[in-house]
């Protein structure tokens, strides 16, 4: 393994052709005078253990590599060696390129018959591929993918896909592929079977083959040879994780208070030993509180205090979700974002009242109102929001007051130890009362609708008016009236009467709205 790359993997298994066959073995330095192996250039023997030595117990080391033996490959065919991950889907966003050591073996070769190839992706169907020649003599030159150019053709598919068009690209790229999206530039292709379905994603590479693709017929052989080795990745992706922080308070004595955060991280932000998220965001936060009433003549006894909350969140997506295109490839793609606005507003008298009219009328009453509006935006979906409400209270609370009950000689004729129990107290102290302790009137009205359309692609496209959005509405009109009553020390009543009115407009084409 050179310095500064890492490994993916070694390759097992095959795949059939419609006819011939395909076999895998291990060609080695042990294959010198049989095969005329040779290591590809700074490839040596080394052990598979860190710290290890060669010669401990006698083991032998020899440098591998896979060898694919392919029979009667037709033209634009290929056979090929496929490894399904082990451990699941693999990441390969955090490199720039892909290095293969590829060398041909055998007639057809040389004459360009063949091609070597190596395919990253889903599945069979759903694949990146670089295809390049190999030569018999020497291992060089190394075969260089660029991931890079992958996933540009790759956000070509997505593009056409989201845009409505049929699949294409077969024919110009000389693939027999007429159900899928293809795409291709010089020795890159992609093959793309369903871009909705399970497409390749180098951020969640499910399986890794290469092979022999055979692209002429200069020369009849009924069997074709190829070495492969040290697949691995190479130029690591560095970049600059940032996020920032601010948070300020302003306390104005007790006229008002004011609140602001706002907090920003970039894409590649992320602590150690992880992925980047690959989707910068924003967020903002607004709260205040203001004493309406310090701007009044206190003589006027009010508490109006003023509520004013604000929220916003954007999200600058560097990839789409869970996919490794790029978000500036796909134009019109909606970026998530939120923000939500509330406003509250009561108004109280907080003074005690001087005479009966303040005390029975004014004290007792208070009103409260709210407005709250939002929007929320994802790249499938967007909603919009607003809330109102608006509520009177009315609720007055006397001293209980009554007159003695003539029980006391009944309470002192009771046995001592009922005498002295709490119930032979109260029997002796009770009084009736024949005024509510409490009476509560309130009247409120509230009104929430919001808005949601749903849609197919995450990109903006001209058919997007013709979503009607679903609207879901509630506009209530709610009356009580109550009081508590404790005629007797030991005896509460209550009672409460309610009644809900639905003001929305039903159309007279819904059951709902005949009914």
């Amino acid at each position: 393994v050179r310095r500064a790359e890492t490994p993916i993997a070694g390759l097992t298994g095959a795949t059939g052709l419609p006819h011939g066959s395909i076999t895998t073995a291990v060609v080695s330095t042990a294959n010198l005078t049989d095969l005329g192996y040779q290591s590809p250039p700074g490839i040596t023997n080394n052990v598979a253990r860190k710290g290890g030595d060669s010669r401990s117990l006698g083991t032998e080391i020899n440098e591998k590599s896979l060898r694919i033996l392919a029979q009667d490959i037709g033209l634009n065919e290929r056979a090929e060696a496929y490894l399904r991950f082990p451990a699941g889907p693999q990441n390969l966003l955090a490199y720039r390129t892909l290095k293969v050591w590829f060398r041909g073996r055998g007639p057809g070769w040389e004459e360009g018959d063949y091609q070597a190839f190596i395919k990253l992706g889903s599945d069979n169907e759903n694949f990146y591929l670089y295809r390049t020649p190999a030569k018999t003599t020497t291992w060089e030159p190394e075969a260089i993918v660029d991931l890079e150019t992958w996933r540009r053709l790759r956000a070509d598919v997505e593009n056409r896909w989201l845009n409505g068009e049929q699949p294409s690209g077969d024919v110009a790229c000389g693939v027999d592929s007429p159900q899928a999206y293809v795409a291709c530039e010089g020795p890159y292709l992609v093959n793309v079977r369903d871009p909705g379905v399970n497409p390749p994603n180098l951020a969640a590479a499910q399986e890794m083959s290469a092979g022999i693709y055979r692209v002429a017929l200069n020369v009849t052989t009924p069997e074709a040879e190829l070495w492969v080795d040290d697949v691995r990745l190479s130029q690591p992706v560095s970049q600059t994780g940032l996020a920032a922080a601010v948070d300020a308070r302003l306390t104005a004595s007790d006229v008002a208070a004011v609140s602001v955060a706002y907090v920003r991280q970039n894409g590649q932000f992320r602590q150690i030993n992880q992925d980047p998220t690959y989707r910068g965001t924003s967020v903002f936060q607004l709260g205040s509180n203001v004493r309406l009433d310090r701007f009044l003549p206190a003589s006027f006894g009010l508490a109006i205090p003023l509520t004013i909350t604000y929220a916003r969140a954007n999200i600058n997506p560097d990839l789409l979700i869970g996919t490794d295109l790029r978000a500036s490839a796909l134009p019109g793609l909606r970026k998530p974002e939120s923000w939500s606005a509330t406003y509250s507003l009561a108004i109280r008298r907080d003074v005690p009242g001087t005479n009966w009219f303040t005390r029975g009328f004014v004290n007792p009453l208070s009103v409260v109102a709210s407005r709250t509006q939002g929007r929320s935006q994802t790249d499938l979906s967007s909603a919009e929001a607003s809330a109102y409400a608006v509520s009177a209270t009315y609720l007055l609370q006397t001293r209980r007051k009554g007159f003695r009950l003539p029980f006391g000689g009944i309470a002192r004729g009771l046995p001592k130890w009922a005498r002295e129990g709490e119930a032979g107290k109260g029997l002796e102290r009770a009084d009736l009362s024949l005024m509510p302790t409490r009476i509560r009137l309130s009247s409120g009205l509230t009104r929430d609708e919001s808005n949601s359309t749903a849609f197919r692609v995450p990109v903006e496209r001209s058919d997007d008016s013709l979503f009607r959005p679903t609207m879901a509405l509630t506009h209530l009109w709610r009356n009580s009236a109550g009081l508590t009553w404790q005629p007797l020390g030991m005896l509460n009543l209550g009672g409460d009467l309610a009644s809900t009115r639905d003001l929305r407009v039903y159309p007279d084409s819904t059951t709902l709205g005949r009914l």
